[in-house]
């Protein structure tokens, strides 16, 4: 019987894949620094809305994109993720930036 498949290291699995180590401590690094900066957003967000309706009495709503409907737009000649809000069509992501509101589309 022929085999199957010839496998040039012996049939012995490599114990070290070079650079994997290396892209997953990235990867995770690059996780934990979203979900600091995410929190850090949302606190400051927090603390404008508070600081508005301290003020002047009145609450100010922050508009989330919704990420669930996003889409890849070309809006200045570059490839871009848009993301829609209740009130508005936004990429806030790289400059430059982008905010449209829905009555002018």
């Amino acid at each position: 019987m022929w085999p199957s498949k010839f496998d040039q290291t012996g049939n012995r699995k490599r114990k070290h894949r070079y650079g994997d180590e290396d892209e997953i401590k990235m990867e995770q690094q690059e996780l934990k620094r979203r979900a600091m900066l995410n929190k850090e957003i949302k606190a400051f967000a927090e603390k404008i809305a508070e600081a508005a309706s301290a003020s002047n009495g009145d609450t100010l709503d922050l508009d989330i994109p919704f990420r669930e409907l996003s889409f890849e737009g070309v809006p200045f000649r570059t490839s871009a993720r848009l993301q829609p809000t209740t009130e508005c069509l936004v990429h806030l992501t790289d400059p430059p930036f982008l905010v449209v509101t829905l009555a002018d589309i």
